[in-house]
Parts: structure tokens; C-alpha cells; sequence
């Protein structure tokens, strides 16, 4: 009743995420060992058949937060990578990259006119107009907001919640399985600046400009998690190398007897 299955698994970004998916697994009865490796994105379980299933150990890995794109059964004693099981694994890795490089963009997208506003407009030398409508205050309610303030806080908000969801996402499942990871800082951080900026809009001071500090800080993130993405399809894609070169077959020679 010894099977050992491979489940490729999207979301892992750090150590805290392998822990995570690893302490779940090896607390369902019937599990034997299991190896989480972040460089290939993969869990291998070696698991008795007669106590759990391939379902229930998937649902351990969703239910700490990671998405299971794939499996694969392998032998109890394969080890070694095969041309099937590595092309599955870079079609995935692929999916990946392009889905980092998709958050990366959207955030980009918001971030590049905060960082105008904030950073280059105050800087120069005549603005005329545009520091007259940037600076203009508008009643809403009983409340008098800057336009430049609502400004910034429109560009962000798509960051914090959009670009950002997975971090709020991954945060939730590590919290509840008491894993404190990078996506928990993340998450943590740029909350504190959204919240502290939305303050400000709405009593009236200048400390609205913490919006950059949030959009700014999730964009970095996410062109670092593209990065690293794009670090690990290019060792895949080295590994499918080099298994290439082995040659295919092998001719036997046996000597004549003398």
C-alpha cells in the first residue's frame, strides 16, 4: 500500500511557504515522508494507500492557502527526473511567470503616476496650473479632501486589493496555521501605509503621500517574485538540457571467445 505522488504547487514564494505545506502534510495519518522543494515548486509524499488518498493530501495543500496544479505517481523508489515529468513541470513554471509578470505590470501601471505625482511634479521649476488643481480642495460631506489626495488614493487602491489580493490571501492561511511569512509583512506593511494614508485624506493633512509607500512597496515585491519566477523556469529549463544529452540507447559489445 506504499505509493509516492509528486504535486506540483503554485504560491510558493519562501522557506515559511515550504514549512507550511509540509507540516500539513505530515500531520495526516498514513504519511511517511515528504519533501518540498521550492526551487522545482513540488511536494513528493510517500503515503499508505490504506490510510489516505491522494484527495485528502491534496486538500491538505489547498487548505493552507497553495493551489495543486498537478500530479504525478511515481514509483516508490524514483528518484530521478524523467523528459515527461520536467516538460510538466516548465509548462507550469511557464504559467507562473506569466501570471507574476501580469500582477507586476497592473501595479506597475498604477505606480508610475504616483511616483509622478509625489516624487517629480513638487520638484519642478513651474507647474502653474497643474499645482493649482493638484492642491484644489473638494467638500465631500462634512469633509474637505484634496484632489490630489483622491487622486492618489484611486491610483492605489487597485494595487493594495488587486495586485496584492495573493499576499492577503497567502496571509490568511499562514496566520491560521501560525506560519509567519514574508507575505504576512507584506501584507502587514502596505495595510499600515493604506490605512494611515486613508486617514490623512480624510482629516485633511499630508500624510496622504504614505499611498506611494504602499504602491511602490507591492510593486517591488511583485517584480521580485517575477524575477524569481523566471530564475527557477531557467533552471528547469537547464535541467531539460542536459537530461537530453543522455543517449537514448547503448550498443552492448561482447568480445569473440578466443
Amino acid at each position: 500500500g506504499i505509493r509516492v505522488v509528486e504535486f506540483f504547487v503554485r504560491g510558493m514564494t519562501c522557506s515559511m511557504c515550504t514549512q507550511a505545506i509540509q507540516r500539513s502534510l505530515e500531520a495526516i495519518p498514513g504519511v511517511e515522508n515528504v519533501v518540498v522543494a521550492l526551487s522545482t515548486n513540488t511536494a513528493t509524499v510517500t503515503f499508505n494507500s490504506q490510510s489516505t488518498s491522494k484527495e485528502a493530501l491534496r486538500e491538505a495543500i489547498e487548505d493552507v492557502g497553495y493551489e495543486v496544479a498537478g500530479e504525478n505517481e511515481m514509483g516508490e523508489h524514483e528518484q530521478n527526473l524523467s523528459e515527461d515529468r520536467l516538460e510538466r513541470l516548465l509548462e507550469q513554471q511557464e504559467k507562473q511567470v506569466i501570471a507574476r509578470k501580469r500582477a507586476f505590470l497592473w501595479s506597475l501601471l498604477g505606480a508610475c503616476p504616483i511616483l509622478i505625482m509625489t516624487m517629480i511634479l513638487p520638484h519642478l521649476p513651474h507647474q502653474g496650473g497643474l499645482e493649482w488643481i493638484l492642491h484644489k480642495e473638494i467638500t465631500i460631506g462634512h469633509h474637505k479632501v484634496m484632489l490630489e489626495a483622491l487622486v492618489l488614493w484611486m491610483l492605489c487602491t487597485p494595487i493594495q486589493f488587486g495586485s496584492g489580493w495573493s499576499f492577503y490571501k497567502t496571509s490568511f492561511f499562514n496566520l491560521r496555521q501560525g506560519v509567519m511569512g514574508m507575505d504576512v509583512l507584506v501584507a502587514l506593511g502596505t495595510s499600515a501605509s493604506y490605512g494611515y494614508a486613508v486617514w490623512a485624506t480624510l482629516v485633511g493633512t499630508m500624510e496622504y503621500h504614505f499611498f506611494e509607500t504602499s504602491a511602490v512597496l507591492i510593486t517591488f515585491v511583485l517584480l521580485g517574485k517575477w524575477l524569481q519566477r523566471l530564475a527557477v523556469r531557467r533552471t528547469s529549463q537547464a535541467l531539460t538540457h542536459l537530461l537530453a544529452l543522455q543517449p537514448k540507447t547503448a550498443i552492448r559489445v561482447i568480445p569473440p571467445a578466443s
